[in-house]
């Protein structure tokens, strides 16, 4: 896995070992960061469920001022993306527990997120979750991008919670869909 355009574009990024995690493809990386491109420069991001960080340092690689790294179990790996791509500590921070606690931190903080981008565990209905707990955090913006990773089938299980989103955008790629959202009732 590597980054795949911007500034880091070819460094290779490591993967944590095990089958816990699902690195999202690069064909999948690169579609997204096609369709939010004219958004990402100078951008405050934040990546959930992040993984090996790809998805926040894509953004930073093309222009975003942050990331911040939401996730359980990977600092260390993220740690050492960042290391390899020599980046400035203002440029990204880790927090290493679940969003629930992690967005109230954020808000605390005064942070306002321009992208965010989630990939959860599929099928286990954290997606609608994800999506109600993100809408009330007070961590978006009015024009905030929200990019939701889910499992194909997932989709009837959030339809409700859609509908205080607005998809502007949807790809799916083999088991994967990507939704494009932004919050259609008023942000705080």
């Amino acid at each position: 896995m590597k980054i795949i355009s911007g500034k880091y574009s070819g460094i290779p990024l490591k993967a944590p070992k095990g089958k816990n995690t699902r690195p999202t493809s690069a064909k999948t990386r690169e579609s997204v960061f096609n369709i939010i491109r004219t958004a990402l420069p100078e951008a405050v991001c934040v990546d959930c469920y992040a993984g090996t960080g790809a998805m926040g340092f894509e953004a930073i690689s093309n222009g975003a001022k942050k990331a911040y790294f939401i996730d359980v179990d990977t600092a260390k790996i993220i740690k050492e993306n960042a290391d390899k791509l020599k980046l400035e500590p203002l440029k990204y921070e880790m927090i290493s527990s679940d969003f629930r606690p992690a967005f109230n931190l954020l808000a605390k903080k005064g942070v306002k997120a321009d992208i965010v981008f989630s990939d959860p565990p599929y099928n286990r209905g954290i997606a609608e979750m994800f999506l109600k707990i993100l809408k009330i955090s007070g961590i978006l913006k009015a024009e905030s991008i929200t990019v939701l990773e889910i499992h194909r089938d997932e989709y009837k299980e959030i339809a409700g919670t859609l509908e205080e989103w607005q998809v502007f955008k949807e790809k799916e790629y083999g088991e994967t869909r990507m939704l494009f959202l932004k919050l259609i009732t008023e942000v705080k």
